[in-house]
C-alpha cells in the first residue's frame, strides 16, 4: 500500500473521530445547560443544581373556652367545605369521572339529604343547575372529619372537599349567644371571633401563627445545613368562665320546654351566686348551635334586649318606701281604681274621678278593697304602687333609688355587648307606671345585679362571667375575675324586710302569686312578674317573668327567667318543666334542705290519701330513664317505687316518659308512660290535679281546656275511646 496514501487515511479518521467526539461534548454541554440533563450519565442534574427556599405556616392554636369545671365549651378543628362539580367538561381522573353524572340526581339527593340531615327537595333543587359546581349551604361547611369519611363511602363522583381550620363546639347549644362564633379569615389565614366572647376576647384567644424558611432540592429533599428561618407558633390563651355545664344544660331545656308549653316567642333567663356574682348559667331562645350557625336571632336577649319587665320592679318601689322609714306594712289603703291627680304644687294625689292625668289599675282591674301594703305586694297591686308613691315616698326618691340599684345604664361587665334600656318619667302616669314596671324599660343583667342587693343584705354585686384567662405555657392568670360590690342601694334591714315579705309571695295562700314555684328541697323566696309589650301588633302580649332566691334564709343562688308571648291564664299556673329546673339547681349546687323542707310543695299530691310507707321502700325516689326500654323493663323496674303508672298508646317500648329520669317521685304518684303517638285511649281522667292533666298535655298532642279549679269532674271524650287528631279534650274541675 502506498505509505502516503495510508496516513492520510488515518489522519482523516482520527479527524472524523475528534470531530464526532468533540460534537457529543457539545452536545452534552449543550443539553446540560439548556436543558438540565447529562446526556451520557442520563442524569437531570437540576436535581441537584437546583435549590428552593420553601416557607411553610406553623398554625397557631386559638385558646380553649371551658365552664368552671374545665369542660371544653369552644376548640379548635379541622373541617372541611364540601363542593359537587355539575359540569361534565371537567376532566376523569383515572379513569373516574370527575363530576356528578345529571342521570344520577336523584341518587345523589336522596344519599346526600340522608347523611348531611337536609331535606331531599333542597339538595335535589341544588343538584339539578346548569352550572360548574354547587354548594349546599351550610350543610356543606364545617364538615367533620367522620362526616367526610361517612360521605366518601357514599362512593359518588364529582364531590371534593376543601380543608380549612375551624373552631368546634362540643356541647352545641350551651349559651351560644354569650360564647359565639367564629370565622375563618381566608386574607390573615385565621380564624377570628365574631360574636360573643369569641369577639369580645379574640385578643387573647387568637394565637399567633409562626413560620418556618428552609432550603430543598427539587425532589423536595431538605438540604442539610440550609435552614434559613423559623418562628414556633404561640396559641392562644385560654378562658375559663363561670358557668356550670349542668346549670346552663338545664337551663336549656327548661326553656324548650316553657316556650313550647306556652307558645313562647323568646325566653332569656339565667342562674347566679348571690354573694360572688358569678354566672352559673346564662342563656336566651330561639338559641343556635355554632357547629350549624343556625342563627335565627343575633341579640344576647340578657343584655341586649331592653324591655319593660312587669311586677318584679315592685320590689324596688318597696324597697324606697322600706329603706326611707316611711313605710308600714300593714297599713291598709284602698285598692280600687286609683285616678291620678295632682295638688296646687303638682304633688301626686288621688282623685275621686277620672282625670286627664290617666288611670292606674289592677291586673283585671281587680278591687280587693281595703287591703295592707304588704299584701298588695304579695298580690302584686298596682294600686299600692301608685299609694305609696302618693303617701310614703315621692316618684322622685323612687327615681333616686333606681338610679343607685343601677337601672338606665350599662353594667359594663366583661367587655359583653348591652344596652341601657330607657327611663321614662317625664308624665306623672309613667313616673308610677316605672314603679310597677310599665313605661321604662330595663335589661335582664340590670336586674340581676339590683336584685343582688336585696338578696345580699344591700351589698350590691355584680354579674360577672370570666372567672379566669390562662396562658397555656406557662399557666400564668392573665386575667383573675373577682367579686365586685358596686353599691350599696339600701341598708341591711331593709333587704331583710323585702325577702321576708318575698317568702309571703310563695307561702300567703290568698294573695301569694308564686305558689305555684314552691318546691319541696329548700324553702325559696320570688317575686313574679307580668309586662305588657306594648311595641308588638298583638296588644295581648306580654312578658312573664320569675326573680327567685334560695335558700329563703340565707340566699345563695338567684335565678331568674322571663318568657315573651300571648297571655294565658296559664303564665303562672302551668311551672312544671320551671320546677324540675329549679330542683336540678338546687341538687347540683347542693343547696337541698331536707331537714327543713316541711312545707308540703302546692301541688295536688297533698290531696292523695295517706299513704302507708313500707320500711323497706323509700316514699320518695328518684325517677329512673326507662325510655327506649320495653314496656315489661319499665313495668318491672318501676314497681318497686310503688308508683300508679299509667299506659298510653299500643306499642311495646316507651318513647316518652313523664316525669323525667332524676325527678324526685313519691308512692302513689302517677307516672305517664307513652308507648306510640297513635291509637292512644282516652283514660278515666276522673279525680286528676292539674299536675297530672298538663302532664297527659306534655305527652299527647291534643287540644285541651280546662274549667275551673280543683279535680277532674267530668271530661268531654270518654275513657276507653281512641284519641283522634281531631278532637278537643274539655275538662270540668271541681
Amino acid at each position: 500500500m502506498n505509505k502516503s496514501k495510508y496516513s492520510s487515511t488515518v489522519l482523516l479518521s482520527f479527524t472524523l473521530i475528534v470531530m464526532i467526539v468533540g460534537a457529543l461534548v457539545i452536545a452534552n454541554v449543550f443539553f446540560v445547560t439548556v436543558f438540565g440533563y447529562h446526556v451520557r450519565s442520563r442524569t437531570n442534574i437540576n436535581n441537584y443544581t437546583e435549590i428552593v427556599v420553601n416557607e411553610e405556616t406553623i398554625y397557631a392554636r386559638r385558646g380553649y373556652i371551658f365552664d368552671r369545671n374545665g369542660n371544653i365549651i369552644a376548640q379548635d378543628s379541622v373541617s372541611y367545605n364540601m363542593i359537587i362539580v355539575l359540569d361534565n367538561s371537567r376532566p376523569s381522573y383515572k379513569n373516574r369521572p370527575a363530576y356528578m353524572p345529571y342521570d344520577r340526581i336523584e341518587e345523589y339527593a336522596t344519599k346526600l339529604s340522608t347523611v348531611l340531615g337536609a331535606e331531599y327537595d333542597y339538595v335535589y333543587n341544588k343538584l339539578n343547575q346548569r352550572i360548574y359546581q354547587t354548594e349546599l349551604g351550610y350543610y356543606s361547611r364545617n364538615i367533620s372529619e367522620e362526616k367526610k369519611k361517612e360521605i366518601e363511602a357514599l362512593d359518588l363522583y364529582g364531590i371534593e372537599f376543601i380543608e380549612q381550620k375551624s373552631r368546634n363546639y362540643p356541647l352545641g347549644v350551651f349559651a351560644s349567644h354569650l360564647i359565639g362564633y367564629t370565622r375563618y379569615n381566608e386574607e390573615d389565614d385565621i380564624v377570628v371571633g365574631e360574636m360573643g366572647f369569641e369577639s369580645v376576647l379574640n385578643d387573647y384567644l387568637l394565637g399567633k401563627n409562626g413560620y418556618s424558611k428552609y432550603s430543598q432540592d427539587s425532589k423536595g429533599y431538605v438540604l442539610l445545613g440550609t435552614q434559613m428561618e423559623y418562628q414556633p407558633a404561640t396559641n392562644g390563651n385560654n378562658v375559663h368562665l363561670t358557668l356550670d355545664r349542668s346549670c346552663q344544660e338545664a337551663l336549656e331545656i327548661v326553656m324548650t320546654q316553657t316556650m313550647d308549653q306556652h307558645n313562647a316567642t323568646k325566653m332569656w333567663g339565667s342562674v347566679m351566686e348571690v354573694e360572688t356574682g358569678k354566672i352559673l348559667a346564662w342563656g336566651c331562645h330561639p338559641a343556635f348551635n355554632p357547629n350549624e350557625m343556625d342563627i335565627t336571632n343575633y341579640l344576647d336577649l340578657g343584655s341586649q334586649y331592653a324591655y319593660e319587665p312587669g311586677s318584679t320592679m315592685k320590689t324596688f318601689t318597696y324597697a324606697a318606701a322600706i329603706d326611707t322609714g316611711n313605710y308600714n306594712g300593714e297599713e291598709t289603703y284602698d285598692s280600687g281604681t286609683y285616678y291620678i291627680g295632682l295638688d296646687e304644687n303638682g304633688k301626686l294625689k288621688r282623685s275621686s274621678k277620672k282625670t286627664r292625668y290617666g288611670t292606674i289599675v289592677n291586673f283585671r282591674s281587680k278591687d280587693f278593697g281595703y287591703i295592707t301594703y304588704n299584701q298588695a305586694y304579695y298580690n302584686s297591686l298596682n294600686t299600692g304602687i301608685a299609694t305609696l308613691l302618693e303617701e310614703e315616698i315621692s316618684p322622685a326618691i323612687l327615681e333616686d333609688y333606681l338610679d343607685k340599684f343601677g337601672f338606665f345604664k350599662k353594667v359594663n361587665t366583661d367587655g359583653i355587648y348591652e344596652v341601657s334600656g330607657t327611663k321614662n318619667m317625664s308624665a306623672m302616669v309613667d313616673k308610677i307606671a316605672t314603679g310597677y314596671g310599665q313605661a321604662s324599660s330595663v335589661t335582664a343583667l340590670q336586674l340581676m345585679q339590683a336584685y343582688s342587693a336585696v338578696f345580699n343584705d344591700g351589698k350590691m354585686v355584680k354579674p360577672y362571667f370570666i372567672d379566669y384567662i390562662q396562658n397555656p405555657y406557662t399557666n400564668e392568670i392573665i386575667y383573675q375575675g373577682k367579686t365586685e360590690i358596686v353599691g350599696q342601694p339600701i341598708k341591711e334591714s331593709t333587704s331583710k324586710e323585702l325577702c321576708t315579705m318575698m317568702r309571703k309571695v310563695i307561702t300567703d295562700e290568698k294573695y301569694g302569686t308564686a305558689g305555684r314555684y314552691n318546691i319541696n328541697e329548700v324553702k325559696i323566696i320570688a317575686k313574679t312578674g307580668t309586662g305588657e309589650v306594648l311595641t308588638e301588633k298583638d296588644k295581648n302580649t306580654v312578658i312573664s317573668s320569675i326573680m327567685l332566691a334560695m335558700p329563703a334564709e340565707d340566699p345563695k343562688v338567684m335565678i331568674y327567667l322571663a318568657y315573651q308571648g300571648r297571655y294565658t291564664n296559664q303564665m303562672h299556673w302551668a311551672t312544671e318543666p320551671i320546677k324540675r329546673f329549679m330542683r336540678k339547681i338546687v341538687k347540683n349546687l347542693n343547696l337541698i334542705e331536707t331537714q327543713n323542707a316541711v312545707e308540703e310543695e302546692i301541688d295536688e299530691e297533698n290531696s292523695e290519701e295517706d299513704v302507708i310507707v313500707e320500711e323497706s321502700v323509700p316514699y320518695e325516689n328518684s325517677m329512673p330513664s326507662v325510655i327506649n326500654h320495653s314496656l315489661s323493663y319499665a313495668k318491672d323496674k318501676l314497681a318497686d317505687y310503688k308508683l300508679n303508672t299509667i299506659i298510653l298508646g299500643t306499642g311495646d317500648s316507651v318513647i316518652k316518659q313523664y316525669p323525667s329520669a332524676n325527678d324526685m317521685v313519691k308512692q302513689k304518684q302517677k307516672v305517664f308512660l307513652l308507648t306510640s303517638t297513635s291509637k292512644i285511649k282516652m283514660p278515666n281522667m276522673t279525680g286528676w290535679s292539674r299536675k297530672d292533666i298538663y302532664a297527659f298535655w306534655e305527652l299527647v298532642n291534643m287540644e285541651i281546656t280546662i274549667e275551673g279549679n280543683g279535680y277532674v269532674k267530668t271530661q268531654s271524650i270518654p275513657s276507653g275511646r281512641v284519641i283522634e287528631d281531631t278532637d278537643h279534650l274539655v275538662l270540668t274541675l271541681e
